[in-house]
């Protein structure tokens, strides 16, 4: 019986949670729109599956909202945690309920005006500033996990939700499941060390996506995914694929040539894994500079595109010791040079300048859900925070919150 037959629209949950609406099914469990009786207003409850793994899945997603604590989530863009009950053997988080994801706000405008795409990717960073002050790395940021708070406000509110992979930037590991296929950094999918440059590189993804309309590199597998980034922006450096424990599995070592690792073709790849690599790209990009040509085609010429993409290169750069760091993104010249309208050029008779950017049969958006998303997340009540004041480890444990609400 699936999560949703349990937990049918019109069911209560502890006695305070009427279901209304089912918003997303995973691995986890079920996220529901509920009324709270108690204060009549919407909330998003992530009901977590009652097994022990979700258990553990549930602890760990509430140690890390528990060092998000001290960060504002309006200010900070991420979505504000309202608590949590337990209904049965389910852990329950409630979340503020947000309109929709930004891969759906995608799929229904289109390309993003440029405006918007500044407003959308300064608030990101924003809270990925934030984030590294804690000491926490997102480590699934997707458009998925981009809440637009309405999409009828302008200008535009963006929030990030959903802390489930989200790691202490103190103790990484390079085997840590972190990140969806479509946004893995090349360091990621080595599995070399990594760090917060890894969220950077998947705000350079979300970026793309906003500009175009479509992913950069929608591989199936993460074969795929660096073969993808490879032929738009080259080979990561070798020193960077030396540090890689899965290296091997996607190059092959080499010592009569400049570069000591040669990326495996597909036939090899295939004969290796049994896995047949597969073209799934809407656009296939020969450079991130098409990016720019191809908003310039779309929308005319704009001289912010240029910027845009400027950006773009220094979020996507393959080695993390030199990809952007998220507060230069802020005083980036993109968010602080203003042109008017009338600097925008028409140049939708002229020769495309993306004639060598091939389409493919591939829909734009046909994310797939290979990490389950949130709904929503987080302020840790003024419970935790008075205990976390009094010298209270920052790490919780279910026992004592259970013991806390039962208290309650």
């Amino acid at each position: 019986m699936s999560m949703t037959d349990l937990f049918q629209v019109g069911s209560t949950l502890q006695e305070s949670h009427r279901i209304e609406k089912v918003l997303g099914e995973g691995g986890f469990g079920v996220v529901a729109q509920c009324r709270n009786t108690k204060t009549n207003m919407h909330e998003a409850v992530k009901i977590n599956k009652g097994d022990k793994d979700n258990a553990k899945l549930a602890q760990y997603e509430m140690e890390m909202l528990r060092h998000l604590s001290s960060l504002d989530p309006d200010t900070c863009n991420i979505v504000r945690f309202h608590g949590f009950f337990v209904h049965e053997d389910n852990v329950c988080l409630r979340f503020e309920l947000l309109d929709q994801n930004l891969d759906d706000y995608i799929c229904e405008q289109g390309p993003i005006p440029l405006a918007e795409i500044k407003s959308i990717l300064y608030q990101l960073a924003t809270a990925l500033v934030h984030l590294q002050s804690v000491g926490i790395i997102h480590a699934d940021l997707k458009s998925l996990n981009v809440m637009v708070v309405d999409s009828f406000d302008k200008p535009i509110k963006v929030k990030v939700i959903d802390f489930g992979l989200a790691q202490l930037s103190s103790s990484t590991t390079y085997d840590s499941p972190v990140q969806t296929f479509w946004y893995q950094a090349p360091e990621v999918i080595v599995e070399a060390p990594f760090n917060e440059a890894i969220d950077m590189w998947t705000l350079g993804v979300i970026a793309v996506d906003l500009a175009l309309g479509a992913s950069p590199y929608p591989g199936d597998d993460p074969y795929d995914v660096m073969r993808f980034i490879i032929e738009t922006q080259g080979q990561p450096a070798d020193h960077i694929l030396d540090r890689g424990a899965a290296t091997n599995c996607y190059f092959q070592h080499q010592t009569d040539s400049r570069q000591r690792w040669r990326y495996k073709t597909c036939d090899e790849f295939s004969n290796e894994y049994d896995y047949c690599s597969k073209e799934t790209r809407y656009y296939k990009l020969s450079c991130l500079d098409d990016i720019g040509d191809m908003m310039a085609k779309r929308d005319g010429y704009h001289p912010d595109q240029s910027l845009l993409v400027q950006l773009i290169k220094e979020m996507l750069q393959l080695d993390p010791d030199k990809r952007i760091k998220s507060s230069e993104v802020l005083k980036h010249p993109f968010f602080s040079t203003s042109h008017p309208p009338s600097a925008i050029a028409d140049t939708s008779d002229e020769q495309p300048l993306w004639y060598h950017v091939e389409k493919s049969e591939m829909a734009p958006h046909s994310v797939p859900d290979s990490v389950e998303s949130l709904v929503t997340l987080f302020q840790i009540s003024q419970e935790d925070n008075s205990a976390a004041d009094s010298g209270k480890s920052s790490v919780i444990s279910l026992a004592d919150l259970f013991k806390d609400h039962q208290e309650d």
